[in-house]
């Protein structure tokens, strides 16, 4: 007899064990990384974040981040410069004239960013 595996809802991730260190292969900036947040409430037509995690956003604890890890990165989807390319992929709530404001403001909070751009 098979059993499936059902899920109703999203776990939290609040109280949820960091990776273990020890298991990676490399020894840089993904040594420390502590996942602050979890899915997406956005419906992009490129993006499968959004869809695995059913739409959602789930949220750890900002105590909890700042009592494990601080802050020192941030990561940015801001996919492309061109605000007609991010509208055609309904990401129109990107605002692409804000992101050096953004970033500035990263930046003189001492904190690093890391941002992604899709292409094709």
């Amino acid at each position: 007899m098979l059993y499936g595996y059902r899920q109703t809802g999203a776990p939290s991730i609040e109280n949820a064990p960091e990776a273990r260190k020890d298991l990676f292969h490399r020894h840089d900036h993904t040594s420390g990384v502590l996942f602050a947040t979890r899915g997406c409430p956005g419906q992009c037509d490129f993006c499968t974040i959004a869809v695995m995690y059913r739409y959602k956003l789930r949220r750890r604890p900002i105590a909890e981040v700042a009592a494990r890890n601080g802050c020192k990165q941030l990561f940015l989807g801001l996919e492309s410069i061109s605000q007609a390319s991010m509208a055609a992929v309904n990401k129109a709530f990107n605002r692409a004239e804000e992101y050096r404001q953004i970033i500035d403001r990263i930046y003189r909070w001492r904190k690093r960013a890391r941002a992604a751009f899709r292409h094709g």
